[in-house]
């Protein structure tokens, strides 16, 4: 991310970035000119998501609970969710995968 100074519209350095939470943080900027001096804060948020991740999701509750269960378990699971949801998870020997399934 690059940033211009809002005064004199030269380059411009993060000096810090306070992390406030995993979806927010507040970035310490300082102009580069020196004649200039301008140091400010910019908040830098998570919006939304444009495509959701392919990656398994080791960590969440759901993989967990999903892990636990046993093959024909999982495999009922699997075909009650590509009945009724247009995204779907395949289970594969790594674990469970979040797909797009065509219509």
């Amino acid at each position: 991310m690059r940033f211009n100074c809002r005064a004199c519209g030269a380059k411009a350095t993060v000096t810090k970035n306070h992390r406030m939470s995993a979806d927010y943080a507040e970035l310490y900027i300082s102009c580069r000119e020196a004649l200039c001096g301008h140091r400010w804060v910019e908040s830098v948020g998570y919006s939304h998501e444009l495509a959701p991740s392919q990656l398994p999701i080791k960590n969440s509750e759901v993989f967990k609970l999903f892990s636990r269960m046993a093959p024909a378990e999982r495999e009922e699971l699997v075909e009650q969710l590509k009945k009724e949801l247009p995204l779907v998870m395949e289970v594969e020997q790594s674990g469970p995968k979040i797909v797009r399934r065509s219509t």
